[in-house]
């Protein structure tokens, strides 16, 4: 384990509030340019379903750049400099689609084209610089109170998120034509180059050096050898896939089927970020205090329940006071409520146990390796669901449903994302082994039935950051001595 102790305590507290900081921006970056905006420019330019799927496919497949990435940064005395070098121009060249659309001699199918090869491109440098970010963030946080840090960071990025999509929102509706998407994306990139700008004053710690004699082959296959791995990799991959086969597509059916508008669009988003800034901190300390792998499962199987809600949704109007709102709008605020802080909590899992399973010689390329697959597998959803909706619509395949509501390419997906979610990301996510000191999903289960363990994780006591060293005794600390025992009267 790196040594911390070379860090003064005070310089850690004040580079994990940089991150957070920096990672606000960052999220107001990814709001205003790779999430619904990019959707919704290829769909007011006449892409269709698989070239909107495209966009985020690329953006999947990019992760394999990761992997040579890490051979690299495990070769480098800093890995900060070389970070900076490719996510500085992967923000910045965001800046390229605005420019595109300023250009009345390029036709619409040429703005998609270029479009997608800004995408592509800016997703490789910005994987190319994942291997050495995580690497030092896993130096920088302490372990015993990784959970809780991430949990926080999330709440207080989510919270940004929600900003940076409701201004976006904002923007698309009272902006004529594509002057929208020409500000929202201009505004991204700067707020985005503003992230990587920030983060550079974040201290490094010095990086652990792996054996250097080691062959690349025996590098390469060593945490495959693992078991626990392997199981986590493809669990995780299995339910990638299965989300992004109809996430992509929410507001392209949303909007062709009950024509919403994009302040209401961005309703939605905001919601699943509400909950996620209130869970963030409760399902980190339960990540601390329970165990990952087994609260992990319990989400999968808790979030995808929530589908039934893509089931009720009808035209009309709902008022509430003085808001009106589009009633399928309405039915799915509550749906994002609920599902929102359940899978984010899925990713703060993913990001603890990919620590826990991986030994700490070589872990930078492990996780790369991790990460590159569990983004293949991801990126042939939005592919799959793009081509699956251009196919349900050439045949007009609609269908309503004995209660009155409509039966399309979306809930046959979201009917997918279920099946392949319980079906095999849950079992194959509880085949990785239960640590000590971890509960169960039956246990923790149990423990609802019987009292609520979630309890003592709700209160929020604040202070973390200042207080980033371990609760418990370091392993290089000698063992601390019984209390004395109170004298009896």
């Amino acid at each position: 384990m790196t040594d911390l102790s070379t860090l003064p305590e005070q310089e850690i507290r004040r580079g994990l509030r940089l991150n957070m900081l920096a990672g606000a921006m960052g999220v107001c970056w990814m709001a205003m340019t790779v999430s619904l905006p990019l959707t919704m420019l290829l769909e007011a330019l006449g892409a269709g379903g698989t070239l909107m799927g495209l966009s985020v496919t690329v953006q999947q497949l990019a992760m394999a750049v990761q992997i040579p990435a890490a051979l690299w940064v495990e070769r480098l005395s800093r890995r900060k400099p070389f970070w900076a070098a490719v996510a500085v121009p992967h923000r910045l060249i965001w800046l390229l689609p605005a420019l595109f659309l300023f250009s009345p001699a390029l036709s619409a199918q040429t703005v998609i084209l270029l479009t997608l090869a800004v995408v592509t491109l800016s997703s490789a440098l910005a994987h190319a610089s994942v291997p050495a970010w995580f690497s030092w963030m896993a130096d920088l946080v302490p372990p015993e109170t990784s959970g809780r840090f991430w949990g926080l960071r999330q709440s207080v990025t989510t919270a940004a998120f929600v900003l940076g999509m409701g201004s976006t929102g904002w923007i698309l509706d009272n902006f004529d034509g594509l002057q929208g998407f020409r500000t929202v994306f201009i505004l991204g990139a700067l707020l985005g180059t503003a992230d990587i700008l920030v983060h550079l004053a974040v201290p490094e710690p010095p990086p652990h050096q792996p054996p250097r004699r080691r062959p690349l082959r025996e590098r390469l296959c060593s945490p495959w050898r693992n078991p626990d791995f392997v199981w986590l990799t493809l669990a995780l991959g299995a339910w990638a896939f299965s989300a992004s086969l109809h996430a992509s597509f929410t507001p392209v059916y949303l909007k062709r089927g009950f024509g919403i508008e994009y302040r209401h669009l961005v309703m939605l988003p905001v919601a699943g970020a509400l909950s996620t800034i209130l869970s963030g901190i409760p399902l980190g300390k339960g990540i601390d205090r329970l165990g990952a792998r087994g609260l992990g499962v319990l989400l999968m199987v808790l979030g995808p329940g929530l589908a039934f809600f893509w089931f009720l949704l009808y035209p009309g109007t709902v008022t509430l006071g003085p808001l009106s709102l589009p009633r399928p709008v309405a039915v799915l605020l509550v749906s994002h409520v609920l599902a929102g802080g359940l899978y984010a909590g899925i990713g703060l899992c993913q990001i603890h146990l990919v620590n826990t399973v991986t030994a700490r010689d070589g872990r930078t390329l492990a996780m790369a390796m991790h990460w590159s697959t569990v983004g293949a597998m991801a990126a042939l959803g939005p592919l799959c669901g793009g081509a699956f909706m251009d196919l349900w619509t050439r045949n007009d395949w609609d269908r309503v449903t004995p209660w009155g509501t409509a039966f399309t390419f979306f809930q046959a997906l979201v009917i997918l994302h279920v099946l392949i979610a319980w079906g095999l990301a849950v079992p194959l996510l509880r085949r990785v082994k239960t640590r000590a000191g971890e509960c169960s999903a039956r246990m923790i289960l149990a423990g609802l039935r019987i009292g609520n363990p979630f309890r003592p994780l709700f209160p929020i006591t604040g202070g973390y950051l200042n207080t980033v060293r371990s609760e418990k005794p370091r392993s290089d600390e000698p063992p601390r001595p019984p209390e004395p025992a109170a004298e009896k009267p």
